[in-house]
């Protein structure tokens, strides 16, 4: 049937995706070459790896080159399919859709090729009013104004963009609208009903509906769904569209929950349907999960107040009044960062809450480098501008020594510590991990504690911030090894790659800022160091992150031009 793909070259997007992964495997057993149009090679390496007939352009869709691909054909198979993007982000799933559809479109016009399929959805139809056969021509009932509509209009749209590719400049388009689908490469969590039914009847626990599931509609298995879209690419005639679903598997919700109990459980699980708006119960976990937060936020009062304890009974009055001086500026320093980075925990309790893993890692992945890039230049700056800053602060007081740069280096290193825990913190904090980790802030506070009072008993003052760093260094790179191995689930050198990073960033930028020489300090020769100080090690972080990072900085650079404009 698919004879004509032998030895062609098809350009496919959306290649990991659902869909786009089973026409991979299908069109493995053809002479066909496959270029894979990716955003994260590594992700794509992970998944198709095992195909031979597949090269990798590393490019979002609105990128792709446009000239001297040579490719014979085209499926467009890339979609935002996230339920919750629909509603939280409408403006982004049109736009994209248009703008990555017609890039593609521009592509299949400029090299001639022999065909093209866009992959729709039957949600272009709207709801059904009724249990009749929906056929090509059926008319959509869907809402214009209802923001979730932002998705089936949107495919609407770049229908109508394909037949005027084709009516105009003869691109041979087709469309396909597929129904749901399901089968091999779902993955586990997947938020879809057939994933929900098929996980209860694993983990062996009741459907339970939360209405009587009186939804009908039909589905459609991977690979049938791979060969359809195939099919309508070699096949079909050019600006036409077709329906592709097994109306053998029409169903309603409930009747599909029936089967699967019946057909997968051997009837050891059943199906609920509980209406009412009270419905959930609380275990008893919740309980003891808010007593062992409350007990973490003990932990962390302590551990914060232990510095100001130690040094008041066992150390001078002099001491307490330099530690006081310096941990104003500190602590206001790390105040200050800490409102910047407000509503980042509720950011991930929400992907946690809904299980979006995927996108869970990619805003982790971008939280964590922007979290510890702030706190070097942040910290970073403070490092080297805190003891000036305490020299113009204290002067005229004699009552003690405020210029101590040991123990300045060591209160500010401890405090960037602290801040540099945040994004492992919250992601415990937001999945609600408080037993779990309680063990974590126990240890660090009786380190803090005993390492304080035995060191400041020889060292004062720098005793009690090495006992500090100690302490927040080990309930940092804890939480770290937590979140790789419960959260995150990516290797731990990832991190520890961002942490000697940051200690290398820091190391250069306190050699290069140690050349700025100043001969008394007042209070403008101090801005003037602070305005030096800021634009110095804002160019290191920024060179030093382009050879390491150089994909963030560059789409970074993107969404800061995109908001100037």
């Amino acid at each position: 049937m698919l004879n004509e793909l032998n030895g062609k070259k098809v350009l496919l997007t959306g290649a990991t995706g659902l869909i786009g992964s089973s026409i991979v495997k299908v069109l493995e057993n053809y002479n066909v070459k496959i270029v894979a149009v990716v955003r994260n090679i590594e992700k794509a390496k992970k998944i198709l790896g095992k195909y031979t007939n597949i090269d990798y352009l590393n490019y979002d869709i609105v990128d792709i080159p446009i000239e001297n691909m040579k490719i014979d054909y085209v499926i467009h198979a890339a979609a935002n399919t996230s339920s919750e993007s629909f509603v939280d982000e409408p403006v982004e799933i049109i736009m994209n859709a248009i703008n990555g559809t017609r890039r593609i479109l521009e592509i299949a016009k400029y090299n001639n090729v022999k065909g093209m399929v866009y992959l729709s959805s039957m949600e272009v139809y709207g709801c059904p009013k009724s249990d009749l056969k929906i056929s090509e021509d059926s008319e959509s009932n869907l809402n214009t104004m209802s923001v979730r509509s932002s998705y089936p209009i949107s495919k609407r749209v770049c229908e109508n963009l394909c037949a005027s590719y084709a009516g105009e400049y003869k691109v041979p388009v087709k469309v396909i609208r597929l129904t749901q689908t399901f089968g091999e490469g779902v993955v586990y969590d997947d938020k879809r009903v057939f994933a929900e039914f098929a996980r209860c009847v694993l983990e062996k626990k009741n459907i339970v509906l939360k209405t009587k599931g009186e939804t009908r509609r039909s589905y459609l298995y991977t690979k049938d769904a791979a060969m359809a879209v195939l099919t309508v690419l070699v096949k079909g005639k050019i600006s036409e569209a077709y329906n592709a679903a097994n109306e053998k598997t029409y169903c309603s919700i409930y009747e599909m929950a029936k089967l699967v109990v019946d057909k997968c459980s051997n009837n050891k699980i059943k199906v609920i349907i509980d209406e009412s708006e009270n419905s959930f119960k609380y275990d008893e976990e919740p309980i003891k999960q808010k007593w062992n937060g409350v007990a973490q936020h003990v932990c962390s009062v302590v551990l914060d107040s232990t510095d100001n304890i130690v040094l008041t009974i066992f150390a001078t009055l002099s001491d307490v009044s330099i530690y006081s001086v310096y941990y104003l500026v500190v602590s206001g320093v790390k105040q200050l960062f800490l409102s910047l980075t407000n509503g980042i925990q509720s950011l991930i309790g929400e992907l946690w809450a809904k299980q979006e893993l995927d996108n869970l890692k990619k805003y982790f992945e971008w939280i964590e480098w922007s979290i510890h890039t702030g706190v070097v230049f942040i910290f970073g700056c403070t490092l080297f501008l805190i003891v000036p800053f305490v020299q113009v602060y204290t002067e005229g007081i004699t009552d003690a020594n405020y210029v101590v740069p040991s123990f300045a280096i060591l209160l500010t290193v401890a405090n960037a510590m602290h801040c540099l825990r945040l994004p492992y913190n919250i992601m415990i904090l937001a999945a609600g991990h408080y037993k779990q980790t309680q063990c974590n802030y126990i240890i660090a506070t009786i380190m803090n504690i005993v390492l304080s009072i035995m060191m400041v008993q020889i060292w004062g003052l720098i005793g009690v911030a090495i006992g500090t760093i100690c302490a927040m260094t080990f309930q940092t790179m804890w939480m770290m090894y937590y979140d790789s191995k419960n959260f995150i689930k990516w290797p731990l050198v990832k991190s520890i790659k961002q942490f000697s990073i940051d200690i290398f960033t820091i190391i250069i930028g306190f050699i290069v800022c140690n050349q700025i020489h100043m001969k008394n300090i007042d209070i403008i020769s101090w801005v003037l160091l602070a305005f030096s100080t800021i634009i110095i090690f804002g160019c290191i972080i920024v060179a030093i992150n382009m050879i390491f990072y150089r994909e963030k900085i560059v789409r970074l650079l993107k969404v800061i031009r995109k908001g100037l404009n």
